[in-house]
């Protein structure tokens, strides 16, 4: 491609060349004229061209701009000042501890340095852009997270989950079977009498229940795990000895699951067909409480913990310790909780928060000057639509120069250059 202007001005200075060879030539010419006896009484032969018209087709292939040299992009005090600004607004602070701050200045101004080297070199100011943000959110996110003591976090966790494993209260959980059963059969128990029939079955089942599972408990947390099949064979043992004394017709194997289905969703014990919901509940729930302490997890309750919860059940009803399960599980969660809201994130409030409100801070590099570039190679023209190809038209008129002579009063001779 070639300038526009460059172009059509070599086409111009091409032809008066052309004019210009053909005077020398007429000067070859009369200077044989001149010497000849006949032919020094004729007219010297000279080409002269009244109009020239061209039409000239080409094609606009790009746009070259040319840019003011003194060009400073951003306005450095307060480009910092807002991108400080944003910072403690995404964390929720009013300010950040002295040594947090004096650090997250001087990444802020070594960035502000390099986003400008970026502009000014040509790099496109929404690129230059992401790539000040990604860095400064990877920067201030790494400074956030640095001294983040996970044995708060875990303490705490620890505290809350214990709550799944305490040992069942016996009168609680015979009113709790008495309230099932009378679901179960669609009906009160008949008399005081019969009740007390059924209490004394239902105390005998917890004893059992408590003296099945004591190889669970833990002495010095007393954290206790009821595994399904205990709380299943439970549900059986009250059932078989029990629907007798309601006097209707029911089929035993479905009274035992509506059983069990009373006691898993009213139960404050821990089995694994409702413990999974009941724990991701409570994590989901927690998350709000984690947001308190970690004020940078906007959105993390949208997670559901499902395969850390899975991890906890599966050990749980292997029959490994609960202590030792839930400290596990505790350790691992604890260890992924805090690389995935910091991740969380990076991809949030923090880049798009500073991508929208810093990109007004941004200075237009001011245009000194645009060239034309066009297309106008013959072989190039014809693969490009009709349409794309514009006919420039141009009509030279020759006007010829003379150099003309004047005397004046003191007799000087003065010699000028003048139209034909």
């Amino acid at each position: 491609m070639i300038d526009l202007n460059e172009y059509l001005g070599g086409i111009t200075s091409s032809i008066s060349e052309a004019r210009m060879m053909s005077d020398l030539k007429s000067l070859e010419i009369a200077e044989q004229f001149a010497k000849h006896d006949l032919l020094k009484h004729f007219s010297i032969p000279r080409f002269k061209a009244q109009n020239i018209e061209l039409t000239i087709p080409v094609a606009i292939g790009a746009l070259e701009n040319s840019y003011e040299k003194d060009y400073q992009p951003v306005d450095n005090v307060n480009f910092n000042s807002k991108t400080y600004a944003i910072l403690k607004d995404v964390a929720q602070q009013t300010s950040f501890e002295r040594n947090f701050s004096t650090k997250l200045k001087s990444v802020i101004s070594n960035e502000i340095t390099n986003l400008e080297k970026e502009i000014k070199a040509g790099k496109e100011k929404e690129t230059a852009l992401k790539n000040y943000v990604n860095k400064i959110s990877n920067a201030f996110l790494d400074l956030y997270f640095e001294n983040t003591d996970k044995s708060k976090l875990k303490g705490e966790l620890f505290l809350l989950l214990q709550i799944f494993f305490k040992p069942i209260d016996p009168k609680k959980f015979n009113n709790l079977t008495i309230e099932a059963l009378e679901k179960v059969f669609n009906s009160p128990i008949p008399d005081e009498e019969i009740k007390d029939r059924i209490q004394t079955i239902v105390y005998q089942g917890i004893e059992f229940l408590e003296q099945a599972r004591i190889n669970t408990l833990d002495k010095d947390t007393e954290l206790v795990y009821y595994h399904t099949e205990l709380l299943e064979n439970y549900a059986t043992l009250i059932i078989n000895n029990t629907h007798h004394y309601f006097e209707k017709p029911i089929n035993i194997s479905e009274a035992e699951e509506k059983l069990k289905a009373e006691l898993f969703s009213r139960g404050n014990f821990v089995a694994s067909q409702n413990f999974y919901a009941k724990m991701t509940s409570f994590l989901i729930n927690y998350a709000q409480k984690l947001n308190n302490i970690y004020t940078l997890t906007p959105g993390t309750q949208n997670y559901n913990y499902s395969s850390e919860v899975s991890d906890l059940i599966d050990f749980l009803e292997r029959g490994t310790d609960p202590k030792i399960a839930l400290i596990q599980f505790i350790e691992e969660f604890s260890s992924q909780y805090i690389p995935f809201i910091r991740n969380f994130v990076v991809t949030e409030p923090v880049n798009k928060k500073l991508e929208t409100t810093l990109a007004s801070s941004i200075k237009e590099r001011k245009v000194e000057s645009q060239k034309t570039k066009v297309i106008v190679e013959s072989h190039k023209l014809q693969d490009l639509k009709p349409e794309n190809v514009m006919q420039i038209k141009m009509t030279l008129n020759e006007e010829g120069l003379e150099w003309h002579s004047s005397e004046n009063e003191k007799g000087d001779v003065d010699t000028k250059l003048l139209p034909e």
